[in-house]
């Protein structure tokens, strides 16, 4: 749970949240000196294979204590972990093995459209789960993944690979508690964890934009195609390469108006707190479609942000008549003013961007 504090304030909105706590647990597991040790006396590749043997598990306090355990130690260990941040677990079972998936709050279909690659996770009973191999503790959280999810096609293929969702077995096998007194856990420096979820979220994202950054590249650089330019101007800005994304949407407006662009330059300058250029953007954007519903919530926007109350009420009464569903999430621009409520959560609003992709 350390982990997920540290890293709170550095968490990436386009990221999946259950992701981030993947990639932070197994950093901070890696800088606590964890180690996978497999057991001389019933070594799990052995007793896994003889119904009447009796494996020794240690309690995740235990491998905490000791600094390493075998796989079905480091999976209930990691296991633990994932439930006590409400994350759902489960444990996979192949010859030989056992490793832990968590649940990413995603179904199957939503997850290839929030970065999680094709064949790189689980589907099972409507869920995407993240297979995570928990002996690779220091090869990284993307080598572990990837890892995790080889190791479970090449047995789920032949049948042999099993999937045991915790919250489930607990129905059947009540949990036990170790009694005694509690480990001292000695926390690493928050800026190491910081630093290690920043280099593996960076390496995630590597892997994971590669394909749609070439192709969009590739029909740039074929046909001078402009909604390419937005798109891949998108990609950028939401997962954090702001200079790369001003210079996408600028590339695209030079070669014509285009107002997916103009929209996407303007939410560019609005995040950054650039209120004026942001308003001149979407005031291009509503000459070119005055009815257009996004452009009269960013209107709504920029102007409540530059105090211009008036303004903003009557372009969320427009964003109303023509949208309101769309209305109905920022519900506060129909105040006409500035609240004390919304203005606690105003850092969270400026960051819930809108991004046109064009589609």
């Amino acid at each position: 749970m350390f982990s997920n504090l540290y890293i709170r304030s550095k968490e990436n909105r386009s990221i999946c949240d259950n992701l981030q706590a993947a990639i932070a647990f197994h950093a901070a597991l890696n800088l606590y000196g964890l180690n996978y040790t497999p057991n001389p006396k019933t070594p799990y590749e052995q007793v896994s294979k003889q119904k009447d043997a009796i494996d020794f598990l240690q309690f995740p306090k235990e491998t905490f204590q000791y600094k390493a355990g075998d796989c079905s130690d480091l999976a209930i260990l990691y296991g633990s972990l994932f439930q006590a941040v409400g994350i759902d677990a489960a444990f996979i079972t192949v010859p030989g093995h056992i490793f832990i998936a968590a649940d990413l709050g995603l179904s199957p279909e939503q997850a290839p459209k929030e970065l999680i690659p094709e064949g790189q996770f689980i589907a099972h009973k409507g869920k995407a789960w993240l297979p995570i191999e928990v002996t690779s503790i220091h090869d990284g959280f993307v080598s572990a993944w990837q890892l995790g999810a080889k190791e479970w096609t090449e047995n789920n293929d032949l049948g042999q690979a099993g999937f045991y969702p915790i919250q489930e077995a607990w129905a059947v096998y009540q949990p036990v508690g170790l009694p005694g007194a509690d480990v001292i856990v000695s926390l690493p420096q928050s800026d190491t964890i910081l630093r290690a979820y920043l280099a593996e979220t960076r390496k995630y994202l590597d892997m994971a934009l590669s394909p749609i950054v070439v192709k969009l590249q590739r029909q740039i650089q074929d046909s001078g195609n402009v909604p390419a330019m937005n798109s891949l101007g998108v990609l950028y800005a939401k997962y954090g390469e702001d200079d790369k994304a001003e210079a996408q949407f600028k590339q695209a407006l030079s070669k014509k108006t285009y107002l997916p662009s103009l929209l996407n330059l303007g939410h560019f300058y609005f995040r950054r707190g650039n209120w004026s250029d942001a308003l001149a953007n979407y005031q291009q954007a509503s000459e070119i479609d005055p009815r257009n519903a996004r452009t009269l919530l960013a209107l709504a926007r920029v102007n409540q942000e530059l105090k211009n109350y008036a303004d903003a009420r009557l372009n969320y009464e427009r964003l109303k008549t023509l949208d309101p569903n769309l209305a109905s999430q920022f519900a506060f621009l129909g105040e006409g003013k500035d609240t004390g409520a919304r203005a606690a959560d105003v850092s969270t609003e400026r960051k819930s961007i809108l991004w046109e992709t064009g589609d």
